[in-house]
């Protein structure tokens, strides 16, 4: 039997737009960092992408413990804010908001136009990157795990992450349009080093944009009030008598509102989670290659125009 989805449009989303300011950095970041830090440092460029994807694998760990230590402090200070992930949410919002503008900004114009202090110049962008990546590590986690806090039934959880990569979707047309745009409104026909005002000029138009979404999601997302309270009985009376009880490999999430826990360990038994595991990395890793090395492979080996219509717009001109 299908089950009926049990939240509202707003809820639905309201989810949906908790995620676009992740998307509208990550966008960026994988389809025009490493051009961007091509133009600016040259040879050494890639090294500013591995060190993010470094620090974004080791914070994603961290965070993730981070997230499920349920300290009473941590929970009476989010209290708060709604909740103790919407709490963390605000905080990753925050920090991504602050350092995503200079990780992708003019400062080697304001700073290194000389080339007198270029270290100067490369400490602040590891730091902005290194914030950046943290910030959006915090609100990905937060916001992958609101989907069982607010779900009461599997149709819920279906529709939750049908939308939250439709939003994703949506994000990555958002920055190649935008992009589109600002590129074609320049004189040259190929990328430069004048034209990294205009991703400058592109990151603080994102910021902003993805900080209204968040503002959204913020207003139209409740934790407290949405949690099942049915659910969150059974996870606790699943905790106190785990110790004495190994759950069943066949226990899981089922569609009446229950939810067991296992230890950490014993995920690495199961050879459903690996294989899933497995076929997801593969996705993502053919997705993330294809953003970052398509824009470089047709700027820097077929030596492609920045947009189809320069010449269009010349010939007009003329």
């Amino acid at each position: 039997m299908i089950e009926k989805c049990t939240l509202n449009c707003r809820t639905r989303f309201g989810f949906a737009f908790g995620h676009i300011f992740n998307d509208l950095c990550a966008s960026i970041w994988f389809s025009y960092g490493l051009l961007f830090y091509k133009l600016c440092f040259g040879r050494i460029g890639y090294l500013f992408v591995v060190f993010g994807q470094i620090v974004d694998a080791f914070a994603t760990v961290i965070f993730g413990f981070i997230l499920d230590i349920r300290c009473k402090y941590i929970v009476i200070m989010f209290d708060h804010f709604g909740g103790t992930y919407t709490g963390y949410y605000i905080i990753g919002t925050i920090i991504s908001f602050i350092s995503f503008p200079y990780e992708i900004s003019e400062l080697k114009f304001i700073l290194n136009n000389d080339d007198k202090n270029p270290m100067i110049l490369f400490i602040i962008t590891f730091i902005a990157i290194l914030a950046a990546q943290i910030g959006w590590t915090i609100c990905q986690l937060t916001h992958l795990s609101l989907i069982n806090q607010l779900s009461a039934n599997s149709s819920d959880r279906i529709w939750l992450t049908s939308l939250r990569q439709a939003a994703s979707i949506y994000s990555s047309l958002v920055v190649y349009i935008l992009f589109w745009f600002t590129l074609a409104k320049t004189d040259q026909s190929h990328l430069s080093i004048n034209d990294i005002n205009v991703f400058a000029n592109n990151s603080f138009l994102i910021t902003i944009f993805g900080l209204i979404h968040c503002c959204v999601f913020l207003l139209t997302i409740h934790e407290k009030t949405l949690s099942n309270p049915s659910k969150k009985i059974l996870i606790t009376v699943v905790d106190k008598n785990f110790s004495s009880t190994l759950i069943d490999d066949e226990q899981r999430t089922n569609n009446n509102d229950q939810v067991y826990h296992r230890p950490m360990d014993h995920y690495g038994k199961l050879d459903w989670f690996k294989d899933s595991a497995f076929i997801y990395m593969c996705s993502r890793l053919y997705m993330c290659l294809s953003m970052a090395y398509t824009p470089l492979y047709l700027q820097r080996t077929l030596f492609l125009e920045k947009v189809g219509e320069w010449k269009f717009r010349k010939k007009i001109q003329i």
